[in-house]
């Protein structure tokens, strides 16, 4: 059984043209077919990503627990510096620069369209690679 975040997105194609362009996610299951796109699932590596619209037209408002939502998404890259760069360059907004942990990886933090936090981790380098 897969498990995957769904992000709620006030503008759906734009969201998806970030996650597959910048990220290299997949698209692999859209709806409707066709006209105005509702609700979109993507997958890189094996994990799965939901974007969908947050009040779509017979959808209910989100669930709320009372708690305040808080919610990062992590995603590992080859080339952090690279993949970084490449973002600035987009006009994709850094919230944290790339940088060495003390656990051996490289982190950095970028904004997705809808201003959520993306952690972005680059595992650390073996003899090997």
């Amino acid at each position: 059984m897969d498990t995957f975040p769904i992000i709620h997105c006030r503008d759906l194609d734009r969201s998806l043209r970030f996650y597959r362009d910048e990220f290299g996610f997949t698209l692999k299951f859209r709806w409707p077919q066709d006209g105005s796109l509702e609700f979109a699932y993507l997958e890189r590596d094996g994990s799965g990503l939901g974007l969908g619209r947050p009040n779509g037209e017979g959808y209910g408002l989100p669930v709320s627990t009372g708690l305040p939502a808080t919610f990062v998404l992590c995603t590992y890259v080859d080339d952090l510096d690279r993949l970084y760069a490449k973002l600035q360059t987009h006009g994709v907004r850094g919230l944290a620069a790339p940088a060495d942990q003390p656990w051996g990886e490289r982190i950095a933090y970028v904004q997705d369209p809808d201003g959520y936090p993306v952690l972005v981790i680059q595992q650390p380098k073996t003899e090997a690679s």
